[in-house]
């Protein structure tokens, strides 16, 4: 086996995502989650995209493009999005 280069996981992620999807429920998008949301995403400015994909309750899905938000995929971000939505786990791509 032969390496050329070892880099830790976390740096790899966060250099290989472009956008980041957050699947939510409708019932789940009270205006202080939503607050919650929003002050955690501009926390942490980076290259990725973001969408939410929200799920109504007649089971149709929706996707919103938040065209201004950009943020860095890492850690805190993502254990944010936990604290803000428990249960929810956020697509990279």
């Amino acid at each position: 086996l032969l390496v050329d280069e070892v880099v830790p996981l976390a740096d790899e992620v966060t250099r290989a995502t472009r956008a980041i999807s957050i699947p939510l429920k409708a019932d789940e998008m009270a205006a202080p989650r939503l607050i919650a949301l929003k002050a955690l995403l501009k926390e942490a400015p980076g290259p990725c995209s973001v969408e939410l994909r929200v799920e109504l309750p007649d089971g149709v899905r929706v996707v919103l493009s938040l065209d201004e938000m950009r943020v860095a995929p890492h850690a805190g971000v993502l254990g944010g999005l936990e604290r803000v939505f428990p249960g929810c786990i956020a697509e990279l791509h």
